[in-house]
C-alpha cells in the first residue's frame, strides 16, 4: 500500500512529491503561475500532484507510483482529486471521502518548495517537502522504480537459481559420498565372506577322505581276491565260487566310492569362493567410478579366495586321477577273481 493511501486513510496525505512559490518557476509554469506542477520520488515511491490556482481556490490532483510486490508488474498506483485553498504561502488541502468525510492537509512555500504537514504514528506531525516537477519528471520516477523492481526480480531469481545449483550441488554430494560408503560398507562385508569362505574351501578334506576310503575298500577286495587264490572250488570242498562274489561285491562298492568322489568333486566346484570374488571385484568397480579408493583393502582376501580356488583344481585332478586308477584296479582284481571261480565249472 502507498504512503498516499495510508495517509488519506488516517486522515492525512503523505505524497514524496515536490512543489513552489508564487514567485518561483514551477514546472511548466512561470513565476505566478496558476497551474503549477510537482514531483517527488526515493526508492520506493513516485508522486505527481498539480492543481489550478484561481484567486486562492485550489483544484487539483495526485498520482502515486509505489513499489508493490503482490502486482505482476510490482507497481500500483492511485489517483486521487482534492480542492483547497491557498493564502499568501499557506496551502491548504482538501479530499472529499464520501459520506461527508474529509481529510485536510495543510503546508508552506518556503524557498520554491512547498512542505507539507502530516500526522505521524504516536501523534507528532511529520514534514514532506515537495519540488518543482513536470510529468516528464514523474514518468522518469516510475520508470527507474519499474527498472529497479525487474532488477531485484533479475536478481532474485538468479539468487534462486544459484541456491537451486547449490542445493542440487549439496544433494548429489550427499548422494555421492552415501553411494561411497554403502560401497565400502559391502567390500568390507565381501571381503571377510571371501576370507572365511576361502580358509573353509582350502581346508576341506573331503576329496583326501573319499580316495582313503576308496583305498581301504580296494584293500578289502585284494584280501577277498587272495582268498580266492587259496581256495578251493566248492566241488572238492572249498568256496571259490561265493569267495569270487564277495569279490564283486567289493568292486561294486569301489564303483560307489567312485560316485561319491564325483559328487564331492560336483558339490565342491559350486563354492561361494568364485561368487565372492565377484562380489569383491563389482564393489571395487562401484568405488572406481565413485573417484573414492576402498577403505578396506581386499588383497588378502582375493590372494587367499585365489590360493583356495588353485588348490581346488589341483585337489580335483588328484582326486579324479586316483579315484580312475583305484576303480581300474578294482576291476582288474574283478575279472581276474571272476576267471578262477570259472575253473571250477571246467
Amino acid at each position: 500500500m502507498s504512503k498516499l493511501t495510508v495517509l488519506l486513510a488516517s486522515g492525512a496525505l503523505l505524497l514524496l512529491i515536490g512543489a513552489c512559490s508564487a514567485n518561483t518557476k514551477v514546472g511548466s509554469g512561470q513565476p505566478g503561475s496558476t497551474s503549477p506542477t510537482f514531483v517527488s520520488s526515493d526508492n520506493h515511491e513516485a508522486a505527481f500532484i498539480q492543481w489550478t490556482d484561481k484567486n486562492g481556490q485550489l483544484t487539483g490532483s495526485m498520482d502515486d507510483a509505489y513499489i508493490d510486490a503482490t502486482q505482476a508488474s510490482g507497481i500500483s498506483s492511485s489517483h486521487i482529486s482534492f480542492t483547497g485553498t491557498r493564502v499568501n504561502d499557506h496551502v491548504v488541502i482538501t479530499v472529499q471521502e464520501g459520506l461527508g468525510s474529509v481529510n485536510t492537509l495543510s503546508g508552506d512555500i518556503v524557498g520554491g518548495r512547498l512542505s507539507m504537514q502530516f500526522p505521524q504514528a504516536g501523534g507528532s506531525i511529520g514534514i514532506i517537502v515537495f519540488s518543482p516537477g513536470s510529468v516528464g519528471d514523474y514518468n522518469a520516477a516510475v520508470a527507474v522504480l519499474t527498472a529497479d523492481v525487474n532488477a531485484a526480480r533479475t536478481t532474485a531469481a538468479q539468487e534462486s537459481a544459484s541456491a537451486a545449483m547449490a542445493a542440487a550441488s549439496t544433494s548429489a554430494s550427499a548422494a555421492t559420498a552415501q553411494a561411497i560408503a554403502n560401497a565400502d560398507a559391502s567390500l568390507s562385508t565381501d571381503a571377510a565372506r571371501l576370507t572365511q569362505d576361502a580358509a573353509t574351501l582350502d581346508g576341506d578334506k573331503t576329496l583326501a577322505t573319499d580316495i582313503q576310503g576308496m583305498r581301504s575298500d580296494l584293500a578289502t577286495e585284494q584280501s577277498e581276491y587272495a582268498t580266492v587264490q587259496a581256495d578251493a572250488c566248492s566241488s572238492a570242498g572249498g568256496s571259490r565260487e561265493g569267495d569270487a562274489a564277495t569279490v564283486a561285491g567289493d568292486k561294486a562298492t569301489v564303483d560307489g566310492d567312485v560316485s561319491t568322489v564325483n559328487g564331492d568333486v560336483t558339490s565342491l566346484q559350486s563354492n561361494s569362493v568364485g561368487g565372492d570374488m565377484t562380489s569383491v571385484r563389482g564393489d571395487l568397480s562401484q568405488l572406481q567410478s565413485l573417484g573414492a579408493p576402498p577403505a578396506t583393502d581386499p588383497s588378502p582376501a582375493i590372494v587367499a579366495g585365489n590360493k583356495a580356488l588353485q588348490d581346488l583344481r589341483a585337489a580335483v585332478a588328484w582326486a579324479q586321477q586316483q579315484s580312475s586308477g583305484l576303480d581300474g584296479q578294482a576291476g582288474q582284481i574283478d575279472r581276474a577273481a571272476a576267471a578262477f571261480a570259472a575253473k571250477c565249472s571246467n
